[in-house]
């Protein structure tokens, strides 16, 4: 049997341990508490509170697009995740991430049972006094 052979053989061994190895590598990886979070994608937001209500000044430091939050009628949204899916763009949410936006809603959805329902999904919490 000559040497060529022989790596052939033994190649197909070899990768599929390699592979074996390196699944079980990226398996440990994946379940690792201490991952960092992948590119591109947004952080947890900036929550200071300890519980479920929120300051307007909470509110206003959420005011980019990698986190997003608005004032509604004294319920607190976290929309980052809207911004993408929004039907009439991005740029409508953007403008009001950190602000109490109960009067441009009205304006546009007042009444409306759909961005009402939509809106529901994305409620963190609520306002303080």
């Amino acid at each position: 049997m000559s040497i060529a052979s022989t790596h052939r053989r033994s190649a197909p061994r070899r990768t599929a341990a390699t592979f074996s190895a390196l699944v079980a590598c990226l398996s440990l990886i994946a379940c690792s508490p201490e991952q960092a979070p992948e590119e591109g994608v947004a952080e947890e937001p900036q929550q200071t509170s300890d519980s479920d209500t929120f300051t307007m000044a909470e509110v206003e430091d959420n005011d980019a697009p990698d986190s997003c939050w608005a004032v509604m009628d004294g319920a607190v949204y976290d929309l980052t995740a809207w911004i993408d899916e929004h039907p009439g763009g991005g740029a409508r949410i953007e403008q009001l991430c950190g602000t109490d936006a109960s009067e441009a809603f009205d304006a546009q959805h007042g009444g409306q049972e759909n961005p009402e329902e939509q809106l529901s999904e994305f409620e963190i919490g609520v306002l303080s006094d």
